[in-house]
């Protein structure tokens, strides 16, 4: 009888814990959906972009952000050297689409750039989320030696 009531006892606690694991496991699905479907994506395709128009040398780089339905964001860029006719082009994976993206291009200037993207435009942030102002993204047309532009472009 002891024996029973035991053999009983831990099927019970066995079984409440395979239970208890299955509705956690659940449970993380359904909140990781949630996170998805409440993900705003600001566009899905392809777009260029030129935050620094000032920033030019042997051929400017043509940027480009993709993020697709998934909400995965891609950034790419593709220069031509004008002296040879050489063209360099990289494809670099940011991750899940945020309100701060992060893009390295190791090939052009490795360098570590910060995004917030809207629906029609772009602007590269801090690490601490605050607006970039440059010389570098000043247009050629309202580039002077003291001034500084916010780093933005419009996306097409």
């Amino acid at each position: 009888m002891n024996r029973d009531i035991i053999c009983l006892f831990l099927i019970m606690v066995f079984a409440c814990n395979a239970y208890n694991q299955e509705y956690k496991d659940d449970e993380a699905k359904l909140d990781s959906a949630s996170k998805l479907s409440d993900l705003k994506l600001p566009f899905i395709g392809k777009k260029s972009f030129d935050t620094r128009p000032a920033f030019s040398g042997i051929g400017t780089p043509h940027r480009y952000i993709e993020i697709d339905n998934k909400g995965d964001v891609y950034f790419s860029f593709e220069q031509e050297n004008q002296a040879d006719g050489n063209v360099t082009n990289e494809k670099y994976y940011s991750g899940k689409f945020k309100n701060n993206v992060v893009s390295i291009f190791k090939k052009l200037d490795n360098e570590t750039i910060y995004y917030t993207v809207t629906k029609d435009s772009i602007y590269e942030i801090d690490a601490n989320n605050r607006p970039v102002y440059s010389q570098d993204c000043c247009s050629p047309d309202n580039l002077s030696n003291t001034q500084e532009c916010p780093c933005k472009s419009a996306l097409y």
